[in-house]
């Protein structure tokens, strides 16, 4: 196997060779083992990523050992909650799920076969960190798995595993969260983009879930990141976010609401498909494509994308967001291909 790093400049511009002896070396260690996985290689491909080829053994289970004694082996407990917490998970439900932080994965079985249970999202989760980023699976979320499907895998066919699928939306995005903007405006998703964090000092790459999809974006001049999407204006606090990694807790997102009592203030608000009510705010559909902010009195300009009436929205947001952008949502028609920069 042969990995090409790319020639960019302060990059690795060498070739990794691995061969199948070093491969072999590896697997024929773990066959006596009944869970095993162990790097052969990390290399270094730049811009804070690695590659690594992994050689990973599992035992046949029709046969399972004896059950180990009481309290023989046991890790710590685990006592980070992670994954969608679920009071009655379903029957169905299937333990051992696990989702990585940092890693995509790709498999290629080289020997044996077995049945795979991929997809679906994890509920009940305890966060691990046991496995540092560079190892063979790097920390992540361990629990039940609700909504898998089941495949066959055999020998010559290759199997790749994503962080999340856009479908999984974090719980604290969603009705019922505790978060006070799912509160406000849950977002049930799907979110297929999300934003990744670069430290030039460690030369690494963090990965931010966010409940909104991260596309076009403009930095305020508090350090939020402020992305445009369907319906909502979503921002991730940067400064929030170095200080505590607390994806849930480092963004904020709000609709667009119309003062349409002229009470100047946000209020209960009536949807899109319902007709305006007078004593009412009213909720609009809008595009929002790319960010602008008014220096003059910041508010967030977009220009639109997708909805007929609504392609270029001005807007603040009436929600718990940061004080400079709580206001009533205006809504303008126009057709241009950017956000404007000039007042």
């Amino acid at each position: 196997m042969t990995v090409y790093a790319q020639p960019r400049p302060g990059n690795p511009t060498t070739a990794t060779v691995i061969t199948k002896a070093e491969i072999d070396k590896i697997s024929a260690t773990e066959q006596s083992q009944r869970v095993r996985d162990e790097n052969a290689k990390v290399v270094d491909i730049g811009d804070g990523w690695s590659m690594e080829l992994g050689i990973i053994h599992r035992a046949s289970t029709r046969n399972p050992p004896p059950a180990p004694a009481a309290g023989a082996g046991k890790a710590a407990a685990q006592t980070v909650p992670c994954g969608e917490p679920m009071a009655n998970p379903p029957a169905d439900a299937i333990p051992g799920a696990i989702t990585h932080d940092n890693q995509t994965e790709g498999y290629y079985i080289v020997s044996g076969g077995g049945t795979a249970f991929i997809d679906g999202h994890v509920v009940n989760g305890r966060h691990n960190t046991a496995n540092p980023d560079g190892g063979p699976n790097g920390p992540g979320c361990g629990g039940l798995a609700v909504g898998s499907r089941k495949v066959e895998l055999k020998v010559g066919d290759v199997l790749i595993v994503r962080i999340r699928a856009p479908q999984e939306q974090p719980a604290f995005c969603k009705d019922g969260s505790i978060n006070k903007f799912a509160k406000y405006f849950p977002l049930a998703g799907p979110s297929a983009r999300q934003v990744e964090m670069y430290d030039p000092k460690t030369k690494q790459f963090t990965m931010i879930d966010t409940c909104f999809a991260a596309d076009h974006n403009h930095f305020d001049d508090k350090d939020a990141l402020i992305f445009g999407q369907t319906n909502a204006v979503g921002w991730l606090d940067t400064a929030m976010f170095d200080k505590t990694h607390d994806a849930a807790a480092s963004q904020g997102w709000c609709p667009a609401v119309l003062d349409t009592n002229g009470d100047g203030k946000i209020t209960e608000w009536t949807e899109p498909n319902q007709a305006v009510d007078p004593k009412k705010d009213h909720r609009v559909n809008f595009g929002a494509y790319s960010a602008a902010i008014n220096p003059t009195d910041g508010s967030l300009w977009f220009s639109g994308i997708g909805e007929r009436d609504t392609t270029l929205v001005p807007t603040r947001c009436p929600c718990p967001a940061p004080a400079a952008w709580r206001s009533a949502a205006t809504v303008r028609s126009g057709r241009i291909g950017a956000a404007p920069t000039k007042y």
